[in-house]
């Protein structure tokens, strides 16, 4: 049963090939690398990818932190004990290209969620650019080394849509909606360093899928602001700690613009992902055309 909608903005189109899909009996055993597995976002899709059936190699520059994590999620599920042995954690830093030797063998999937969240104007280049950028190469190569992965999911975020510069609405299109070519071109690191940031490194993961993995299908999951429970754990994620702060330290006393934001519970977005590691490419599209 989904718990939200209404923030899932869109699925790009996906490309590559065209044996995309994986149906149930197939993805039993099948291995899925997720990196960032004890994110936010993917703490919960490594879960759900385990209840669907699939193994789970996450990887995390806290590997201990990570492992401590998703065993505690499991061991408060009533089927935690079954979905033990089905994930397992190493050690991935996303500017280190030599710790993701072997982070792919035997997979069939990658789930790229790895990203940092630096939204602050004047976030220096390597807070922001590099790990974004040199990490998804860094993954991406790695994926064409083992040479089995057919399949890639990058989490994207709807900041790569939406252009705040540029109107939606003209008088020829009052009603006018972003669709699969839109992208916000009017960010700058100096600007919005993330969506700046998210936009460069979408566009080179399709590329570098294109050219590395080109019996592989790259689709990317476009969500809006994030909310929902973590799996465990202390931290406060980085998306919900944006959305509540400027609520407790003042900033928004006087009032605040007007304006609608969609959220989109962060176990929506899991299972967004765990879809489209079983859908058809035609079906994949139509959902990302009505998505926008």
């Amino acid at each position: 049963m989904p718990y939200s909608a209404s923030g899932l903005y869109g699925l790009r189109p996906p490309t590559g090939a065209d044996d995309f899909i994986a149906q149930e009996d197939d993805i039993v055993n099948e291995r899925a690398l997720v990196t960032g597995c004890c994110g936010y976002i993917g703490a919960w899709i490594t879960l759900e990818l385990a209840r669907a059936g699939w193994r789970v190699r996450g990887t995390s520059r806290e590997p201990g932190y990570a492992r401590e994590l998703i065993a505690e999620a499991l061991a408060a599920r009533p089927d935690g004990d079954s979905l033990r042995d089905r994930v397992e954690v190493v050690p991935g830093e996303l500017l280190d290209a030599s710790s993701w030797r072997g982070a792919a063998d035997g997979c069939a999937a990658v789930v790229h969620t790895a990203c940092p969240v630096a939204t602050e104007v004047g976030t220096p280049r390597e807070k922001m650019h590099d790990p974004a950028l040199v990490g998804t190469e860094n993954v991406l190569r790695e994926a064409a080394r083992a040479g089995g992965v057919r399949r890639v999911v990058y989490l994207s975020s709807i900041v790569t849509l939406l252009d705040h510069h540029r109107p939606l609405t003209t008088p020829r299109a009052p009603r006018a909606c972003v669709g699969p070519d839109d992208w916000h071109e009017t960010a700058t690191p100096a600007t919005d360093p993330y969506a700046h940031a998210k936009v460069l490194t979408e566009r080179r993961a399709r590329a570098l899928v294109s050219e590395l993995l080109p019996g592989a299908q790259f689709a990317s999951v476009l969500p809006g602001p994030v909310a929902g429970p973590p799996i465990g754990g202390t931290r406060v994620p980085a998306s919900v700690h944006k959305m509540l702060w400027p609520l407790l330290d003042g900033q928004l006393r006087f009032g605040s613009v007007d304006m609608t934001v969609g959220l989109v519970d962060v176990r929506d977005v899991a299972a967004a992902v765990v879809a489209l590691l079983g859908l058809a490419p035609e079906r994949l599209a139509e959902i990302g055309a009505r998505a926008r």
